[in-house]
């Protein structure tokens, strides 16, 4: 018997309101909704959650409003001959929360404003034509999701700014007048106040004073190495690909019963990934106008989540795995118009995988048809 539950229902609810959030409650339903199945003869169409008339009347409808706002002041400056740049800049942001419901008050909520400061800076430095050395840091932040009740402290406080920095330093050489051209780098990450729900050691949900699911903050460092190229090959052939190793880990937990996070990798978080892509652009002969491309991913294992353990308390880590893609596609011209049509196969060889405790996309196949101008 085939089954949909409570929240399939509302999140297609969700996506027939047009972005709206919307409180349902379904007409004598138990937590197991039922759709027309032909191993199911004994369907009911009360049942059918495709069906507004089996609804009772909402009784919340409300629209989210977010607003940025900010300014930026940067100056770049080149040196010795432009053979050093320099750049720095900072800006400040204002993010601004507003909410209403439609089916009560109808009032707008204004909830406070959320502002933070950052500064990036950069320099790059010419050794020779065919080798630079280039540094940056840079500053962020990142207000919480106000409309995710979990993402509140144990007392159901709002949590504060996520905030970070991270400098980088590398190498670009470049070879065969800038056909090819490599670039390997170096870097240090730290993000404050990131909020993952707060467990027990064995990975159970706590709740807080008020009885409800609540989050805690914790540090995340994370440094690696990346190695990139891209290669023009040819005037036709275009081939790019990197490889990268990132050790992420929390750091500076709070006294908590979620201290057995501590050091271990946020969840799907690989170690390792890398990539490879090609295209070929035809441009003479029957074949003028055809291009063909291919990608392979490779993603390395990675922790399935923080609140999933065997009965020894181990976590779980989701295998490596591997995809391809291929494309093809033909461009024209017609009078002033720039047209195109695509075709793209997504995991072609349909390698089945796990993203967290979710299957990774099968096998895709898509089409584009696009029209310039």
């Amino acid at each position: 018997m085939t089954y949909l539950n409570d929240a399939y229902a509302l999140k297609n609810f969700y996506g027939n309101t047009q972005g709206k959030t919307v409180s349902l409650q379904p007409l004598a339903l138990s937590n197991t909704i039922y759709y027309n199945d032909p191993s199911n003869p004994t369907f009911n169409p009360i049942f059918d959650v495709a069906n507004t008339t089996t609804w009772n009347v909402p009784n919340q409808l409300t629209d989210t409003q977010q607003v940025d706002k900010g300014v930026m002041i940067s100056e770049r400056a080149g040196l010795f001959g432009d053979r050093l740049l320099l750049f720095i800049g900072g800006r400040h942001d204002q993010i601004d929360y507003s909410q209403v419901n439609w089916l009560t008050t109808k009032q707008v909520v204004d909830y406070p404003s959320k502002t933070g400061n950052t500064i990036q800076s950069a320099a790059l430095y010419e050794i020779t034509p065919s080798l630079s050395a280039f540094a940056n840091f840079s500053q962020s932040f990142i207000a919480q999701n106000f409309t995710n009740t979990a993402l509140v402290d144990y007392y159901g406080n709002p949590l504060g700014l996520i905030t970070g920095n991270g400098v980088e330093a590398g190498i670009k050489v470049s070879a065969f007048e800038q056909r090819l051209n490599f670039t390997f780098d170096a870097y240090s990450i730290v993000r404050h106040n990131v909020p993952f729900n707060a467990t027990d050691i064995f990975g159970n949900t706590l709740k807080n004073v008020l009885g409800n699911n609540y989050s805690l903050t914790a540090d995340q460092k994370s440094k690696g190495v990346e190695l990139d190229f891209n290669w023009l090959a040819t005037q036709n052939l275009v081939l790019l690909g990197g490889v990268g190793y990132n050790d992420a880990r929390y750091k500076n937990i709070p006294p908590s019963a979620s201290q057995n996070l501590l050091n271990t990798p946020p969840y799907l978080t690989p170690h390792v990934s890398s990539g490879v892509a090609a295209r070929y652009n035809f441009d003479q002969g029957f074949l003028n106008g055809f291009s063909l491309q291919s990608t392979y991913h490779y993603q390395g294992k990675a922790m399935v989540s923080a609140t999933v353990l065997d009965p020894n308390g181990r976590y779980f880590y989701n295998h490596p795995y591997s995809t391809f893609d291929f494309g093809a596609g033909y461009q024209w011209k017609t009078r002033k118009f720039q047209q195109s049509v695509g075709i793209d196969v997504k995991n072609i060889f349909n390698e089945k995988y796990l993203v967290g405790l979710t299957p990774g996309a099968p096998t895709e196949v898509m089409g584009s048809l696009t029209v310039k101008f």
